[in-house]
C-alpha cells in the first residue's frame, strides 16, 4: 500500500509538468498510468488509471489538459473511483457529445454539474453509487437523446426531472434498470404521451407502489390529442396489484374504457407482466372484463399469479378473483377461507399425511367441486385415495417429499381440474389411460423421474397430455435416472435410449468383450508357467507318481531308476543308491551294477539309449535321471557329441533337478513308481 501511495503521489506531482507536453507525450504518460488509454482528436479514453481524482479540479495542469481539448466529442473514464468534482474539469468541453463514466464512485449528480455540456447527446453513468436524481439536473441539455443510469443505488427521482419537454426536447431513452426504486410517479406516462417514441425502462427495481405527485390523470379527451407512442417497462419489480398502477393514472374506471382506440393499441407498449408477484383476487377482479380486449396487444398475457399458483392472470375467471372470507371451522394447521358462496379455499402446511376429511362438507353438499385445497410445502410422502377428491376443484401437493401415489389416488386426482405435483420425489406413476384424464392443468416437473426400460409408456403418456396442452412447463420434466439420461428432458429422449446406454460405442463394446478374453488367456498362461515351474512341489503335494510303470505292464524294464553323475558327486550317489535299495527300488549305478572291464561310456550309452528308445515308442517317461550341479561336466566328458540329445531330452522331460537339499529325498520318493521291480539284474 505504501508503494502504491508513493506511486500515486509521484504521478500526481508529475501532472504539474504535463502542461508542456504535446498529444503524443500525454498518451505515453497515461498509458503508463492506466491499464488502457487512448487520446486523439475523437476521444479521450482512460480505463483503470492509478490516479484518484479527489482534488482533480484544483490541479491546473489537468484542467488545462482538458481545456485544450474542448473539441474532442467523446470522453470515457471507467474504473477510476471518480468523485463528483470530476465534472468541473469538463466545463470547457462545449463540443462534448458522449460522456461515459461507468464503474466509478459517483454518489450524486449535483445541480449545474452537467448542464453546461450543451452539445451532449448521450450520458452513461452506470455501476456507480448515485442515490437521488434531483430536479433540473439535466435541464438545458437540448441535444440529449439518451441517458443510462443503470445499476446505481437510486431510491428517489424527482417527478419533474424528466418532465420538462422544453428543456429536454430530444431525450428519448431513459434507462434506470437495477436500482432501488420502491415507488415511481407517473412521469414516464406523461413524457411518453407528449414525446413520441419515448423509451423508459425501470425494470429490476423494487417498485411496489405508484404515486402521482404531479396530479396528472388520463381522460378521454387525450385520446384524440396524443398518439400514445411510447414504451414503458416495469418488469421484474414487486408489483402485486395492477389496480395500483391504474389508480395512479386513471381517476375512474370508466376512463380505462377510453383506451380502446385504435392508436393506443397500435403504438403504446407497457410491459408489466413478467416477473412481478401478482396477487390475483378481488382487488384486480374488476379489470378482467375491462382489459380482456387488450390481449390482442399482449397486455398482461405473460403475467402469473402467486395465488392461485401458476395461474395466468388473463385466464382467470371473475369467480376466481374474489377475496376470501375467513370461516371459523377448519382443520388443524390449516386456514379455511370462503372464496364465494359456492367454494372454499383450504391452505394447510406442516402436514405429514393427507387429511382424512375436509371441513364444511355439510354446507356445500349441493355444490359440485367446492374446494380449492393447498397442501404445498408440507412433508407428505404418500398420496392415497380419499373420498373428498371428488369435491376438489384445485389441488396443490407441490413442494412435498411425495415418493408414491397409489393407483386409486391417481385415478381420482386426474379428475380434478387443476393439479400441482411438481417439486416432489416421484420416480414413476401408476399406469393410467390418457383418455381418462380430465385434468385441465397438471404439473409434474422437478421430480426424480426414472427413465428406465419399464417406463417407456410414461413418455408416451406425457406426450399425449402435452398434445392436449394439459402439462405445465413440460420442457422442465427431466430424467433423474439412469445416469446416462440424467438432466435430459424426457421428450428429447428416444425410446430405445430408455433401455440401453447410447454412450457405449463400438470401441467400448469391443473392449468389454476383449478384455475378459485377454484376462482369461493371461490366467491360462500364468497358470501353465506356475505348474511347469512348481510341478515337483505340486506332484508331491497331490501324491502323483508320474513315473509309475503300471501303464506299461509286461515291458522289458530293467531298473526303476538309473543314476548318472560326475565323479565329484560319487559319494552322494552311492549313499542315495543304498537308500533307494533299502526302500525296495531297483537302482542302476555303474559302480554297483556294471561289469568290470567294459568301458563305462559304452554301458551308459547302451542302457540309456535302450531305455529312451523303448519309452519313445510309447511316448512315456521310463527314465529318471538325477541332475546334479556337476552334470554338465558329465555330459561333456562321459557322453559323446553324437548322443548329446540325451542331455537335451533329460532337460526337457525330467521332473526333478535339484542341488543337495532337505526336500530332495521326499520329492524323490513321491516321484518313484508305486510298483517296485525288486532285486537288480547283473550285467555280463
Amino acid at each position: 500500500m505504501k508503494l502504491l501511495g508513493k506511486l500515486k503521489l509521484s504521478l500526481f506531482n508529475f501532472l504539474t509538468f504535463i502542461l508542456f507536453l504535446n498529444a503524443s507525450d500525454y498518451l505515453d504518460f497515461f498509458k503508463k498510468a492506466c491499464k488502457y488509454a487512448d487520446i486523439n482528436e475523437r476521444i479521450i479514453l482512460l480505463d483503470e488509471c492509478l490516479l484518484e481524482y479527489n482534488s482533480i479540479a484544483e490541479d491546473q495542469s489537468i484542467n488545462e489538459f482538458f481545456k485544450k481539448r474542448d473539441n474532442v466529442p467523446e470522453v470515457v473514464a471507467a474504473n477510476m473511483k471518480l468523485h463528483n468534482n470530476f465534472f468541473q474539469i469538463l466545463k470547457d468541453m462545449k463540443n462534448l457529445k458522449i460522456l461515459k463514466l461507468s464503474n466509478n464512485s459517483l454518489k450524486t449528480l449535483p445541480k449545474n454539474s452537467i448542464n453546461h455540456l450543451t452539445s451532449i447527446q448521450e450520458i452513461e453513468i452506470t455501476n456507480n453509487l448515485i442515490e437521488r436524481i434531483e430536479k433540473e439536473t439535466f435541464d438545458g441539455l437540448l441535444n440529449l437523446r439518451k441517458i443510462n443510469l443503470n445499476f446505481n443505488k437510486i431510491v428517489y427521482i424527482d417527478p419533474q426531472t424528466f418532465l420538462n419537454t422544453t428543456s429536454l426536447p430530444n431525450l428519448l431513452a431513459i434507462l434506470l434498470v437495477g436500482n432501488k426504486l420502491e415507488s415511481i410517479d407517473v412521469w414516464p406516462i406523461v413524457r411518453g404521451i407528449n414525446i413520441n417514441d419515448t423509451y423508459v425502462n425501470v425494470g429490476g427495481n423494487k417498485i411496489k407502489t405508484f404515486s402521482n405527485e404531479l396530479g396528472w390523470y388520463f381522460d378521454c379527451s387525450m385520446r384524440k390529442k396524443y398518439d400514445f407512442k411510447f414504451h414503458y417497462i416495469l418488469v421484474s419489480n414487486e408489483i402485486k396489484y395492477l389496480n395500483d398502477f391504474f389508480k395512479s393514472i386513471f381517476k375512474t374506471e370508466v376512463d380505462i374504457l377510453c383506451l380502446r382506440g385504435r392508436k393506443f393499441e397500435t403504438n403504446a407498449v407497457i410491459e408489466i407482466d413478467d416477473n412481478n408477484p401478482f396477487v390475483c383476487d378481488c382487488v384486480d377482479g374488476n379489470y378482467l372484463t375491462k382489459l380482456s380486449w387488450l390481449t390482442r396487444r399482449d397486455f398482461m398475457v405473460r403475467a402469473r399469479c402467486i395465488y392461485p399458483y401458476f395461474k395466468k392472470w388473463m385466464t382467470l375467471t371473475e369467480n376466481e378473483m374474489i377475496c376470501p372470507q375467513t370461516t371459523v371451522s377448519c382443520l388443524d394447521d390449516c386456514v379455511c377461507d370462503k372464496v364465494n358462496k359456492i367454494s372454499y379455499r383450504i391452505v394447510c402446511s406442516s402436514l405429514q399425511t393427507l387429511p382424512e376429511k375436509l371441513p364444511l362438507r355439510t354446507l356445500t353438499t349441493k355444490y359440485k367441486n367446492p374446494y380449492n385445497l393447498s397442501l404445498a410445502k408440507s412433508n407428505i410422502k404418500l398420496v392415497e385415495d380419499h373420498n373428498y377428491f371428488q369435491d376438489v376443484k384445485w389441488l396443490d401437493i407441490s413442494k412435498n417429499v411425495v415418493k408414491k401415489i397409489t393407483s386409486a389416488a391417481l385415478n381420482s386426482i386426474l379428475n380434478i381440474s387443476t393439479v400441482y405435483l411438481h417439486s416432489n420425489k416421484l420416480t414413476t406413476l401408476p399406469r393410467v389411460d390418457a383418455v381418462n384424464v380430465k385434468t385441465k392443468e397438471l404439473s409434474l416437473h422437478d421430480n426424480k423421474w426414472d427413465c428406465n426400460c419399464g417406463n417407456v409408456w410414461f413418455k408416451r403418456w406425457l406426450q399425449t397430455l402435452r398434445s392436449k396442452n394439459i402439462l405445465i412447463e413440460p420442457d422442465s420434466i427431466f430424467c433423474h435416472t439412469p445416469q446416462w439420461l440424467e438432466n435430459r428432458t424426457i421428450f428429447t429422449i428416444e425410446e430405445k435410449d430408455f433401455c440401453s446406454n447410447p454412450n457405449i460405442n463400438e470401441k467400448t463394446f469391443l473392449a468389454a468383450v476383449l478384455v475378459p478374453i485377454f484376462v482369461l488367456l493371461l490366467i491360462i498362461v500364468v497358470t501353465y508357467q506356475l505348474v511347469r515351474r512348481f510341478k515337483v512341489q505340486l506332484n508331491t503335494y497331490l501324491n502323483i507318481h508320474p513315473f509309475d510303470r503300471d501303464e506299461c505292464l509286461g515291458e522289458d524294464m530293467m531298473f526303476d531308476a538309473f543314476i548318472i553323475c560326475s565323479s565329484e558327486d560319487r559319494i552322494f550317489a552311492i549313499k542315495l543308491t543304498k537308500f533307494l535299495d533299502q526302500k525296495g527300488y531297483r537302482i542302476c549305478y555303474h559302480e554297483k551294477n556294471f561289469p568290470v572291464g567294459i568301458p563305462l561310456r559304452t554301458i551308459i550309452k547302451d542302457v540309456v539309449i535302450k531305455t529312451l528308445e523303448r519309452n519313445k515308442s510309447i511316448n512315456k517317461n521310463r527314465l529318471i535321471v538325477l541332475l546334479f550341479a556337476s552334470f554338465e561336466k558329465v555330459s561333456q566328458s562321459m557322453i559323446s557329441d553324437d548322443v548329446r540329445f540325451i542331455y537335451d531330452y533329460l532337460k526337457m522331460y525330467t521332473y526333478i533337478e535339484v542341488d543337495r537339499c532337505n526336500k530332495f529325498i521326499n520329492q524323490l520318493i513321491y516321484s518313484m513308481p508305486l510298483h517296485k521291480m525288486g532285486s537288480p539284474p547283473h550285467f555280463e
